[in-house]
């Protein structure tokens, strides 16, 4: 099991509680990765950049560089409380965290990685570089008509691309790892795809990936040994050929060990074609990724331990080599909550299936969705009287000991104007109940109903929904395995 770090959420409050510390040592980092140990987490991977870099850089705008910040585009800022404690442990007691968590993960027998964000394009201040300032000024960035990821850097132009590769070899070649990754999930627009021509555009990442490469290469002479390279990008191949990333020829070059297909964050994606992904790359591995938001179609519905654990039986099911979790990352103050619990209970199918499982359909984040594609989107439809719709729930195969519960949330309608059936099998008796949390995964006013079956055969369900009476309006199926 992979497990990314956030370079913020988690590292930014406990390096703050560290240095609130009366007496500083090493030892008061560990728990960070300690609480990875003796759970699924085979491998870290510590995300040190965004827009600014969370180590020492000659390059990036840095962590000390934002703490000493006092003004930002004209306005007078404070970013002292966010980078209080990584200021301080590196400079007033000069300790790299990084360097200690790599060091402590290999103690414990886990694999320490780099992982960067490609083009993240937060708005926040505290996180913006001058870098993104210069970009900006000079037209550098993809444009204005692609909304929120309108400041995206721009890759197809030279210094932009320049500038990544200085940083990147920085670090890779400053940190013994064992593996690096380039984050382009965080975010796919690295070109304006829907003017420029894309060919032009794929060769010039294709390149900028046979660069990294190399720079890789030059680390492993220097520490000794392999470093993997894996690149997080959007589910579908041909989707990622689109924004200008040739996964195939990456593969067919062997310029990549891990490719990692992945929802960005508004939801979590129950169909990603792993098949596809398999057959057309030989060699890479694909490792089925986690992100912590269940869904933000209405207010952030969180994933649970019970909906994760349903999510990596899916993956597993459709032949993801590996679990990989994004913002599950752990608890600051080291309680063990749900993104510990995940990391115990969700990294093979025989142990999920030892504690309770939901296994839903959830859709594609339409961000990473480029035109001219369709998102995949199977849920909510809308069936008028006659028509149906057939659904793949992915489940992997459910010991036959196991209670089911079959749930079917309807927006508009009634369960009893329908027929719903799973693998051939119409399911009868269904009774009204409350969808377990997260409860606003669906509208206000949806109703949910229910219905208890044996558990079913085979790693992947069959589910067809037919307005028998009247139209309905589904918005959720889900199994409660228990």
């Amino acid at each position: 099991m992979y497990n990314n770090i956030d370079i913020n959420s988690i590292v930014t409050p406990f390096l703050n509680g560290v240095s609130d510390a009366p007496v500083f040592t090493e030892e008061l980092l560990y728990p960070l990765v300690d609480q990875s140990k003796d759970t699924f987490v085979t491998d870290i991977l510590f995300d040190i950049f965004c827009q600014y870099s969370a180590t020492d850089s000659e390059v990036f705008t840095t962590y000390a560089d934002k703490f000493l910040q006092k003004e930002y585009e004209g306005e007078a800022v404070d970013f002292t409380e966010e980078y209080r404690g990584i200021y301080k442990i590196n400079k007033a007691y000069g300790t790299d965290p990084y360097a200690v968590w790599i060091r402590r993960c290999r103690e414990i027998g886990i694999r320490p990685w780099l992982t960067f964000r490609m083009n993240d394009c937060h708005v926040n201040a505290f996180l913006k570089s001058t870098f993104q300032q210069l970009a900006k000024k000079n037209g550098w960035i993809i444009g204005e008509q692609y909304g929120y990821f309108g400041n995206c850097l721009d890759y197809k132009v030279p210094e932009v691309r320049e500038t990544m590769l200085r940083y990147l070899e920085e670090q890779v070649m400053r940190y013994d790892v064992h593996g690096v990754e380039l984050d382009f999930q965080r975010e796919l627009y690295c070109f304006n795809y829907l003017e420029e021509d894309m060919d032009v555009c794929t060769g010039i990442m294709n390149d900028f990936v046979r660069s990294f490469k190399y720079i890789v290469k030059q680390a492993e002479e220097k520490f000794g040994h392999p470093i993997r390279i894996a690149v997080r990008l959007t589910r579908d191949i041909d989707q990622s050929l689109r924004f200008g990333f040739d996964a195939r020829t990456w593969a067919k070059e062997g310029l990549v060990d891990m490719i990692v297909p992945s929802p960005r964050w508004s939801n979590v994606d129950t169909g990603i074609p792993f098949d596809v992904w398999k057959r057309e790359l030989p060699g890479v591995e694909i490792p089925g990724c986690l992100e912590a938001v269940l869904s933000a179609d209405r207010d952030i519905a969180l994933m649970t331990a019970e909906t994760a654990r349903g999510l990596a039986a899916g993956h597993l099911a459709a032949g993801a080599d590996e679990i990989y979790l994004y913002n599950y990352f752990g608890e600051h103050d080291n309680k063990r909550g749900r993104d510990h619990e995940v990391q115990a209970t969700a990294g093979s199918m025989e142990e999920i299936y030892r504690h309770p499982v939901r296994c839903f359909i959830q859709k594609q984040d339409a961000a990473t969705c480029p035109k001219p594609f369709t998102n995949w989107e199977p849920l909510p439809v809308t069936l008028n009287k006659g028509e149906s719709c057939e659904l793949s729930l992915r489940t992997g195969n459910i010991p036959s000991e196991k209670s089911v519960t079959f749930l079917a949330v309807l927006e508009e309608g009634c369960i009893c104007s329908a027929e719903v059936s799973m693998n051939g099998n119409v399911l009868t008796g269904f009774e009204p109940c409350e969808l377990p949390e997260p409860k606003n995964v669906v509208p206000e006013n949806a109703k949910c109903f229910s219905v208890s079956v044996p558990a079913p055969c085979g790693s992947i369900q069959t589910l067809k929904v037919t307005a028998k009476t009247d139209s309905i309006r589904l918005s959720w199926v889900e199994l409660d395995i228990g």
